[in-house]
């Protein structure tokens, strides 16, 4: 249920509304003459999984300050042909587990912080909830994925989802999300640079079909198909992930 395509439209207010603050942000930065793209998007993509998932600010909060930036640092890592060595491939994932270089020891340190932390968020939502569950059933609102799951427990008692379990399952929508969204959407800018004449017919679609883009809906964003067409087309090119194995697009 809580991976129901429904529950996911529902949310796009909630997507927007992020992308929206975090570009006013981005616009009245003082001493913006050079951005890291990748990272800010990162930082957007971060902040909606964390609203989605636990319902709060995410990033701007003070104790999650750090997380998006492990994230990103973990990730470009395992991408790194140097972090991996020639042993990786002999051996797998085990061999940095091992830790027997001091980059794959910080690594595996980084890890460690990453699952305590997910797993005390985890743990202090489920706890909240329980406590304000009476009165949230009562109202309507948009469910994060947290409250589902905490119905999820009481629904079925027998075969509840786990702490360790949903706390992965934010792992793997953080870690996971994060990185492909912000290196489609960077990779996007790219090309749309690169094209100028591509990018006019983007901007000239969401100037007709987004009339309010702060307040668009999935059914607005379904209508941009040039848009789509043209994302597919980056994906073709450079693929959701940043990879810095060679491939060619055919």
């Amino acid at each position: 249920m809580a991976f129901h395509f429904e529950f996911l439209k529902q949310m796009t207010p909630e997507i927007v509304a992020v992308a929206t603050q975090k570009i006013q942000e981005l616009k009245v930065r003082p001493n913006i003459s050079k951005v890291d793209i990748v990272d800010e998007f990162q930082h957007i993509a971060g902040d909606v999984i964390g609203r989605v998932f636990f319902g709060e600010d995410f990033t701007h909060n003070p104790r999650n300050k750090h997380f998006t930036e492990i994230v990103g640092i973990t990730t470009r890592r395992l991408l790194d042909m140097e972090f991996l060595t020639p042993y990786y491939f002999m051996f797998g994932i085990k061999f940095i587990k091992a830790g027997i270089f001091a980059q794959h020891r910080d690594h595996n340190k980084k890890i460690s912080a990453l699952k305590s932390h997910s797993m005390k968020l985890v743990k202090e939502k489920m706890e909240n909830i329980a406590k304000e569950y009476e009165e949230l059933s009562k109202t309507k609102h948009r469910k994060n994925l947290i409250e589902i799951f905490y119905e999820q427990r009481k629904t079925h008692p027998d075969d509840p989802l786990t702490d360790n379990e949903i706390r992965d399952l934010f792992l793997n929508f953080y870690v996971a999300g994060m990185d492909t969204t912000a290196s489609l959407v960077s990779m996007a800018s790219y090309y749309a640079m690169k094209n100028p004449e591509c990018k006019k017919k983007i901007l000239q679609e969401m100037s007709e079909v987004l009339r309010d883009p702060a307040s668009a809906t999935y059914d607005d964003i379904s209508k941009l198909n040039y848009t789509t067409a043209f994302l597919k087309e980056v994906m073709r090119f450079s693929g959701p992930a940043p990879m810095n194995i060679p491939r060619t697009a055919t």
